[in-house]
């Protein structure tokens, strides 16, 4: 989570990086829908920067800069610049207003970051066949742990994790921030533009690749 958001933040913006809060229990893990079949089927065909490409292409830069710029005003109320922030907030409203417009009954979820890995274990047909016969025979007497353990032997797979930004969640946070800043309630437009920093969401796809 910190090395995706860590990179919206130096990307999106020229100025100081502030990196986003992490809340583990705030974030939630989904698995992002793609048909198994069409996957598998097609993951011959993929390499590990062919697929970067591919993802690198779906994000929105702006709903990544808006959520950098989130960022940037939350540590400038936390460092009491708050004439600075309560001006950039302002025009952060503005611009969240006019994507969440274009994108409305479109995208709920706006992808902002993506990180691409690829997990290599044993290629070889032969030594895959007989460490599945190793699994077969660790399960059928119960041992689940050296199963577990062959098993990862066997994974050959690109992982892709996309940070979607849920752009109508985020919206709301701002909006309530701002309308506490033009009352004078620091702490509270503090609070609500943390709980907007913590709106991003992580989906997780996997997909396998053949043993040659």
């Amino acid at each position: 989570m910190k090395r995706l958001l860590g990179a919206i933040l130096s990307a999106a913006l020229l100025t100081s990086p502030i990196p986003a809060k992490e809340n583990n229990s705030q974030v939630n893990i989904k698995q992002k829908e793609e048909t198994a079949k069409s996957l598998i089927q097609s993951s011959g065909k993929r390499t590990t920067q062919k697929v970067k490409e591919q993802e690198i292409q779906k994000i929105i830069k702006e709903a990544a800069q808006i959520y950098a710029e989130g960022n940037r005003i939350l540590f400038l109320l936390t460092h009491n610049k708050i004439d600075e922030a309560k001006k950039s907030l302002k025009s952060l409203k503005e611009r969240i207003a006019r994507l969440e417009k274009q994108y409305r009954g479109k995208i709920e979820n706006l992808p902002i970051d993506v990180a691409v890995n690829e997990v290599v274990g044993i290629t070889d047909l032969k030594q895959a066949e007989k460490l599945a016969q190793q699994v077969k025979e660790a399960v059928k007497n119960n041992d689940f742990v050296t199963a577990r353990i062959l098993l990862e032997a066997l994974r050959n797979e690109i992982i892709i994790e996309t940070v979607y930004l849920p752009i109508k969640l985020y919206k709301q946070a701002v909006d309530l921030a701002y309308e506490f800043l033009e009352n004078g309630k620091i702490k509270n437009a503090i609070s609500q533009l943390e709980i907007a920093v913590n709106t991003v969401e992580i989906g997780t796809t996997i997909i396998p690749e053949p043993i040659a």
